[in-house]
């Protein structure tokens, strides 16, 4: 009797739960009205998250780029059910490049400027630039041959992108960039056309199941 009452008292409620979340969602028309409803709840459990058709190739990902702007999709897991709403589908203007880098605080700029030119000789020479790239980086980014996979505007300091992405420079292009202030100085490869990449802006909430 215990349990049958739980049961007609506990489920109506979960349901309900359930329901005003997702009428959550469906009041949120914009971005700014999710992030304003972020500011009003302390939990990593939601949160606003973007995903690049190149460099996200999850299920969850594929599906959510088939969906509409306004579009929904809810899984559940053991003890979770996680809700999705796609806030904004856009095209970014994104560049890859390659580099090797060198901290001036533990090479002298002499040496450095040696090693640049003698890298940027072998490469033409015929030698693989991820070769060099693990050889000769004092960066982490030597254990993927100097890839930084693919980048747009805010992902590298200011002076980087306006040496490197801001430029006509075209593929194939290796060249050295100094960033004095942050005691780096790179040789940088274009290793790839700049790029317009599909990109969504999606709201996750996450509930717990009891």
């Amino acid at each position: 009797m215990k349990y049958l009452l739980f049961v007609f008292i506990f489920i109506p409620a979960l349901l309900q739960s359930q329901s005003l979340i997702e009428q959550y969602l469906d009041s949120i028309t914009t971005q700014k009205e999710a992030e304003d409803y972020l500011k009003t709840v302390n939990t990593k459990q939601h949160k606003i998250i973007s995903f690049n058709k190149i460099k996200h190739k999850t299920r969850i990902a594929e599906e959510l780029f088939n969906l509409p702007k306004g579009g929904k999709k809810s899984y559940s897991g053991e003890n979770t059910k996680t809700y999705y709403k796609v806030l904004e589908k856009r095209q970014v203007l994104h560049y890859r490049v390659s580099v090797i880098a060198f901290n001036s605080e533990e090479l002298s700029l002499q040496n450095i400027e040696q090693l640049r030119q003698k890298i940027i000789t072998m490469y033409n020479s015929g030698y693989r630039f991820k070769v060099l790239a693990k050889l000769y980086s004092m960066e982490h980014t030597s254990r993927t041959g100097g890839d930084l996979g693919w980048l747009t505007d805010g992902d590298m300091p200011a002076d980087f992108e306006q040496a490197v992405f801001r430029t006509t420079k075209p593929k194939g292009s290796i060249f050295t960039l100094d960033l004095p202030n942050a005691n780096t100085y790179y040789v940088v490869l274009k290793t790839h056309v700049d790029t317009y990449i599909d990109v969504i802006d999606v709201l996750k909430l996450t509930e717990l199941i009891h």
